[in-house]
């Protein structure tokens, strides 16, 4: 059986979480609920590796791509070219680049 954790203290998972939306430029921005649900995007560099985005999840494909159609100008001056979109554990579709429609919404 597993270690409790004592009422109160938060998880590393939590965190982590915390700290790395401390850390994002997206962080007023976050999704009602962005700590919960299934899906959730990985993002990339130009050269196809993998860098850290906002630690933000959904509850549908639908508000995720939303979601990237509103902040696809940040996330390209963040360094973020590309991005896959997984359910859980399983890839939805990706890599797909985030440089397609640039001129629209720059």
């Amino acid at each position: 059986m597993g270690k409790l954790i004592p009422a109160g203290r938060p998880s590393l998972r939590h965190r982590v979480l915390a700290f790395l939306e401390a850390l994002s430029p997206f962080g007023d921005e976050l999704p009602v609920g962005s700590a919960r649900g299934d899906w959730r995007w990985l993002f990339a560099d130009d050269a196809g590796v993998a860098v850290v985005g906002p630690p933000v999840r959904f509850t549908s494909a639908d508000a995720a791509e939303k979601w990237i159609q509103h902040n696809a100008a940040r996330l390209r001056r963040a360094g973020i070219s590309g991005m896959t979109l997984l359910d859980g554990e399983h890839v939805v579709y990706g890599p797909t680049s985030l440089l397609r429609g640039r001129a629209r919404d720059d």
